[in-house]
């Protein structure tokens, strides 16, 4: 009977995220603008670079050598001696940190490209950011996290 409430409250927090998510599909009209936005000299080189295959494989390669040598400083314990929650809590929040920088700025980047305007990809980030908190506090609620 004590999980009553809270199977209720997540049941509710899920209909409303699902509610939300139906309101922004349907209200997605987006505005193709002919003009290519105006870019300043860090935004062409950010540009150039993430459509440029040797700036992703030299990335990939980082990232990759990083986790290994990571893994390996980890696994022997020798060289590391650091409190297993610490080092899940540092973890966690790095890795939550890139979902909500994924998110957000996969969604502000799309509004843009799209001729949207800045405010406009600000608000549907901030509006994802806060359907990804209610999905997870739903999972959690409804014992799924």
């Amino acid at each position: 009977m004590a999980e009553f409430p809270l199977y209720a409250t997540g049941l509710v927090m899920a209909l409303f995220l699902v509610a939300i998510v139906a309101a922004v599909l349907r209200m997605r009209k987006w505005k193709d603008d002919p003009t290519p936005p105006r870019r300043g000299a860090v935004a062409r080189t950010a540009s150039s670079l993430a459509h440029s295959l040797d700036a992703w494989m030299v990335g990939f390669l980082v990232v990759t050598l990083a986790l290994g040598f990571g893994a390996v400083l980890l696994a022997g314990g020798e060289f590391v001696a650091v409190d297993p929650g610490l080092l899940r809590s540092a973890v966690l929040g790095i890795l939550g940190g890139l979902l909500v920088l994924f998110v957000f700025l996969g969604t502000y980047f799309s509004v843009r490209e799209r001729g949207g305007a800045s405010a406009r990809g600000v608000a549907l980030g901030l509006l994802l950011l806060g359907l990804l908190v209610l999905a997870v506090i739903s999972g959690q609620l409804m014992g799924w996290i």
